[in-house]
């Protein structure tokens, strides 16, 4: 779905907010740690770490936008539209779904009944939790899918021929 391309985004810019935080507090610390002649060893074995978490924060960006345009060249990005949208609020409301999962949810099954690619369809996801419903379960095979729980067994199940 459209609406999971920016997810990603969302998480690491969270990561980058907490980890620049971190970096704040401990370049103030460094600082008062310097005015110590005896404990100058110990700070210039902590003084790459801000440089370090710097570096992590332009690598996970790297990786996520390489990552995205790899799978966007080859996937099928499902649109929001005002119908994938009221059916999303009635997932909401159904089987108590964030409004994250709701969207998501709605737009995999709005996709699958819509269109009339051959399957088999798998809604795979590793949230158990949200989508131990049973009412979803039994949503997904109405439009020919399967709810599968890790992305190993997906891998499996698209890869070795179904019975």
């Amino acid at each position: 779905p459209a609406v999971s391309v920016s997810e990603p985004f969302s998480t690491v810019t969270n990561r980058s907010r907490l980890r620049k935080s971190v970096v704040d507090q401990l370049d103030r610390q460094i600082g008062d740690l310097r005015r110590s002649h005896l404990l100058q060893d110990d700070v210039r074995s902590i003084e790459l770490t801000p440089v370090v978490l710097n570096r992590i924060k332009e690598h996970e960006t790297d990786l996520l936008i390489s990552t995205l345009v790899r799978v966007l060249d080859v996937a099928t990005v499902l649109p929001v539209d005002a119908a994938v949208f009221r059916q999303a609020l009635t997932y909401r409301s159904r089987f108590a779904f964030s409004p994250m999962d709701a969207m998501i949810f709605s737009c995999v099954v709005h996709h699958l009944s819509t269109t009339a690619e051959p399957g088999p369809h798998f809604f795979v996801t590793r949230d158990r939790r949200d989508f131990r419903d049973s009412g979803i379960v039994d949503e997904l095979p109405a439009v020919d899918c399967e709810l599968l729980n890790s992305f190993p067994e997906a891998r499996l199940r698209v890869e070795l021929p179904l019975p």
